[in-house]
């Protein structure tokens, strides 16, 4: 690592302790004048926590928009105060987003009377795992199964990652029985992205689909039609093996709530690139988490 790419990465680590400091004071003053103003009252205002990568913290404006992700479309969609309090950070796979210090921030939030109890902790993870930078392992070469993408998946390497991520939720799962008992859990699975080689930032940051499949053979610049629908399914059989994963985790009595986010956005209009949601897109999501967490919290959750 060079000296100028060990300062841009301590300042960028600077920022984020920094942001979440911020926020962590706001969601703080708003959480103890929520608690006044409602005092004796029978409907108490949910107190969230969400953590996860990019789709809870989108720095990314869309065309004529102001940057939103499915938490600030959240917030907006049910007037929520205090707001959730976001630890989720852009970039960070699942195992980072759960390792020590990560994990050790969590763990002192949800001890924290300043701002817990939490009603619910909303976790956004395993995208980077599954369809970031990592992708390409995950596919077998086309060669070697002579271009027929219905035997593109690697399931020996994808089994192995998607162990990894299991694990790191079910640390997730013993940190809220460990610390916030009485807290729902509530993750989501992403939707069906298209390799469509779109990144962000001028190209700063990905993409991360078109160029593993490019890599393994599947396609070769510019890429047609076909191969974007065939491409897409490649990644929606990889997300829903995710999927599948997640809903192991649920039990009848352990307070964990999936999502069904997969089959929401339109292919060709509700993406910005190729893992990330338009504004309208970001919308769509917040809306499904708005029915789970009605579902669970009734009108506490509902449109105030």
């Amino acid at each position: 690592m060079t000296t100028a790419t060990l300062d841009a990465y301590r300042r960028l680590q600077q920022q984020i302790r920094s942001d979440i400091s911020a926020r962590k004071d706001e969601h703080r003053r708003q959480l103890k004048d929520a608690r006044k103003n409602v005092a004796g009252t029978l409907v108490q205002p949910l107190n969230l926590l969400a953590d996860g990568d990019s789709w809870f913290d989108y720095p990314v404006p869309s065309l004529g928009h102001l940057p939103t992700d499915v938490i600030v479309s959240l917030t907006d969609l049910l007037n929520l105060n205090p707001k959730p309090l976001k630890l989720a950070h852009y970039a960070d796979a699942t195992t980072a987003l759960l390792g020590t210090s990560k994990r050790d921030v969590l763990i002192s939030t949800l001890k924290d009377p300043a701002h817990a109890p939490f009603d619910a902790i909303l976790f956004s993870g395993g995208g980077n795992d599954l369809v970031g930078d990592a992708f390409r392992f995950w596919l077998k070469d086309a060669a070697s199964v002579g271009g027929d993408f219905t035997h593109a998946v690697n399931y020996d390497a994808l089994s192995d990652i998607a162990d990894i991520v299991r694990r790191a939720y079910l640390d997730l799962i013993a940190v809220r029985d460990a610390y916030a008992n009485g807290c729902y859990l509530v993750f989501h699975q992403y939707d069906y992205a298209t390799p469509t080689n779109a990144s962000i930032c001028d190209g700063l940051v990905g993409p991360w689909l078109q160029p593993s499949f490019v890599d393994r053979g599947w396609a070769s610049p510019p890429v047609d039609a076909q191969f974007l629908v065939n491409g897409r399914s490649v990644v929606a059989e990889i997300l829903g093996y995710f999927a599948k994963m997640l809903d192991g985790l649920c039990t009848a009595t352990n307070k964990v709530v999936v999502v069904k986010t997969q089959g929401t956005l339109n292919p060709d209009t509700d993406w910005a690139n190729e893992l990330h949601p338009a504004y309208d897109g970001f919308g769509k999501i917040a809306g499904k988490f708005q029915q789970a967490l009605q579902a669970v919290f009734g009108e506490r959750a509902a449109v105030n």
